[in-house]
Order: C-alpha cells, then structure tokens, then sequence
C-alpha cells in the first residue's frame, strides 16, 4: 500500500498495483463520465475480491470492468 507522504502519482501507481486482498474495508469509485453512462458507481473492494479472487490487482478489475461494459450497458457484478 502506498505511504502517506508519497507522490500523488506513486500513490496511484501503488493503489493500482495493489491486490484486492491489500483493501478490503475500503470502496471503489468508478464514473466513465461519458453520455449515455449510469454515473459513479460505487463497489466495495470486499465484494470485488470475491468476484475477481482476492490476488486481483486494482488496476485489472478496472480494465475487466472497462471492457465488461459499454455506455449504457449494465455493471456485470453481483448484485449490480
């Protein structure tokens, strides 16, 4: 997980790089902000781990869920 006195940018690479398993207790935000799009969704990073398996990093779930949807499609998540 990335330090407290870091970069913004380290922090983000950090934050992508990490497994699921590493965020548990947290959530993730997520807006296409394109027309035709639901708008922010929020997801709990728990509930992503038991969908995507726990070794998944940040930045893979948000490429799966990048090519798993089109605007206006639905989420394909559990529950969603």
């Amino acid at each position: 997980m990335a330090a407290a006195n870091a970069s913004a940018r380290a922090q983000r690479s950090a934050i992508l790089a990490s497994p699921l398993h590493e965020l548990t207790g947290f959530y993730l935000a997520v807006d296409r902000l394109s027309p035709g799009c639901r708008g922010e969704r929020t997801f709990a990073v728990a509930e992503l781990a038991s969908f995507y398996g726990n070794d998944c990093p940040v930045a893979d779930v948000l490429s799966r869920m990048r090519r798993g949807i089109g605007c206006g499609a639905t989420w394909r998540l559990p529950g969603w």
